[in-house]
């Protein structure tokens, strides 16, 4: 599928070994639910297996537009008040530390063809 102006949410997270179990359930919990939304291309759950950055699970999201971002991350919020959910005090009690952002590809490949995009 070849979208115009793709965004990718890439969440970055560094996990402590003992809260994994319990950080990798609200992750597919939450990947369930985003993969169900407008806009979804595909997603990536990764963990790290070599290399010295801090971060050791990322998770990679494409939506066809900014909007569609927007979209999910409102019905990830709601999803949560419904649930009483508190994100940022579960990943306190987890020791859990992260980092969140939207991209958009710079340079795309395609069959070994390269080129920029405008």
């Amino acid at each position: 599928m070849s979208v115009a102006n793709p965004v990718i949410r890439v969440d970055k997270f560094s996990v402590p070994q003992k809260s994994m179990k319990s950080f990798m359930a609200l992750v597919e919990k939450t990947h369930g639910l985003l993969q169900q939304q407008p806009g979804f291309i595909r997603e990536l759950i990764l963990e790290q297996v070599d290399g010295a950055s801090k971060f050791n699970i990322v998770t990679i999201a494409e939506r066809q537009e900014q909007t569609a971002i927007e979209r999910a991350q409102r019905v990830i919020t709601e999803f949560h008040e419904v649930k009483a959910f508190k994100p940022k005090e579960t990943m306190q009690r987890l020791g859990i530390e992260a980092d969140f952002g939207n991209y958009q590809p710079r340079r795309r490949s395609a069959q070994g063809e390269e080129s920029e995009t405008d």
